[in-house]
């Protein structure tokens, strides 16, 4: 868009030196002399400074070509505006001889101008498609990636809550069968896991065991102790 922008800017540049070649000779005083002079000055400068941004940004190599082939034809240009402006200050009669030469120059240069701001308009309309097909590429590749992210995270979620939660439903399964069947200690907590709650299955495992123990040892000295009262009833 910059290109562009420079090159428009450069075609009215061409235009305004075509102005300020009448107003230079159709000026009433040295001030609008002057002015006109002025005016011719500034234009150039920056008709120059356009064209060689232009040239500078390296667009395209026909593009390059192109402002290469329109230089001698703005020098020429320039040279008759300027000759006609500073002759106009000098002798009307004599600048106004000079109008066709410089009109000559500015319809060659128009043409060649033309012609140039075309090549950067397709410039800019291909490299605006290359990029809005590679910011839609893009765009594509990101949401197939946050895609395929959130379905591998489902996935993983899955399985992580399959790890945990049944074993944990296994651990309830048998303290509720301990709690409000028979009382049956021998069961034991079927989980082989070297996590957290494989090791809390492992100690409370070891813990029934121990228990069951206890119990047997306390029931095997009740019978030891109600031994004789039975002898005795006999």
């Amino acid at each position: 868009s910059f290109g562009l922008r420079r090159q428009m800017e450069a075609d009215m540049v061409h235009d305004a030196l075509w102005a300020d070649t009448l107003n230079a000779i159709l000026a009433e005083d040295a001030s609008a002399e002057a002015q006109a002079e002025q005016d011719a000055k500034e234009h150039s400068e920056t008709f120059r400074k356009d064209m060689q941004a232009n040239d500078d940004a390296n667009l395209t190599p026909e593009i390059d070509q192109a402002i290469a082939d329109i230089k001698p034809v703005l020098d020429k240009y320039l040279e008759d505006v300027n000759k006609a402006v500073t002759t106009a200050a000098k002798d009307k009669v004599q600048a106004r001889t000079m109008i066709g030469e410089v009109h000559t120059s500015f319809k060659k240069l128009e043409e060649s101008m033309d012609h140039l701001s075309g090549m950067i308009e397709d410039a800019e309309k291909t490299s605006r498609a290359a990029l809005d097909t590679t910011v839609s590429s893009s765009v594509k590749k990101l949401i197939f990636t946050l895609a395929v992210a959130l379905l591998v995270l489902a996935v993983a979620s899955a399985l992580i809550s399959r790890s945990i939660v049944n074993p944990v439903r296994a651990l309830v399964v048998v303290l509720r069968d301990i709690s409000e069947g028979q009382g049956d200690l021998t069961v034991r907590i079927p989980i082989a896991r070297e996590d957290e709650i494989g090791e809390f299955a492992k100690c409370f495992n070891t813990f029934l065991g121990k228990l069951q123990n206890i119990i047997r040892e306390v029931k095997q000295q009740a019978e030891v102790l109600t031994q004789p009262v039975a002898e005795c009833e006999r």
